[in-house]
């Protein structure tokens, strides 16, 4: 894999990236042969990740609920080696 810096972007000599692969420890794979999403499975994903967060959201501020919430986090700690926050 080359690496550029960051902010640069590199065009394939083709334009299309026809000629560009992905080098594995198994072969080849041509840029055209990787995993690619159509615009119905993007469509619905991006559907399923806006309503997830619209209703989480919903619950965080829900008097009741978003307390409950915020309390039930509180118990534990996600990410224990992380500094804690400054004060506001």
């Amino acid at each position: 894999m080359r690496t550029s810096t960051p902010g640069s972007s590199q065009t394939p000599a083709s334009g299309d990236f026809s000629d560009v692969v992905v080098k594995t420890p198994y072969g080849e794979i041509p840029w055209s042969g990787l995993s690619r999403l159509s615009e119905e499975e993007m469509k619905l994903l991006m559907r399923d990740a806006v309503n997830k967060t619209y209703r989480f959201l919903c619950k965080l501020f829900d008097e009741r609920a978003g307390g409950e919430l915020i309390l039930r986090l509180d118990e534990r700690d996600l990410v224990p080696h992380w500094d804690d926050p400054d004060p506001v």
